[in-house]
């Protein structure tokens, strides 16, 4: 099993609607958890920033988006970097690092889902509240 991170956080999602991971958390985090040259995917990508914060910290950083407005954004500035894909449909085996931001509904599928696709070493971070996670 993957090591399952969280990050302490007041600001929490309700919901599917969006909202920004705060950039200057997202930064910490990818420093304090990531390693240079991992494989990371953000899924719920937004707009892009925590792809782009990958990138600048050497991580080769993909995202997947499912709005259609958001995925456009984070595309155009990160071409064949963003997919327009449903967390469902991503095979996390292949990424050394999974991050996410979103809501606690969401984050009890990505739970199950990260125990059974993610290979040993391997690190899944979100920035608050999912069950039975080692929180830094």
């Amino acid at each position: 099993m993957a090591v399952a991170l969280q990050l302490r956080e007041d600001h929490i999602p309700v919901g599917n609607r969006y909202v920004p991971a705060p950039i200057e958390q997202v930064e910490g985090m990818l420093i304090r958890v990531a390693k240079k040259g991992d494989r990371h995917v953000d899924l719920g990508c937004g707009e892009g920033f925590v792809v782009a914060a990958g990138l600048a910290l050497g991580l080769d950083s993909h995202g997947c988006e499912i709005q259609d407005l958001l995925f456009n954004a984070a595309a155009s500035k990160f071409p064949g970097r963003v997919s327009l894909l449903n967390w469902k449909s991503v095979n996390l085996s292949v990424y050394d690092l999974v991050t996410v931001y979103c809501s606690e509904e969401s984050g009890a599928y990505l739970l199950e889902k990260a125990r059974r696709e993610m290979r040993s070493g391997s690190r899944f971070v979100t920035f608050y509240g999912f069950p039975k996670f080692e929180v830094i």
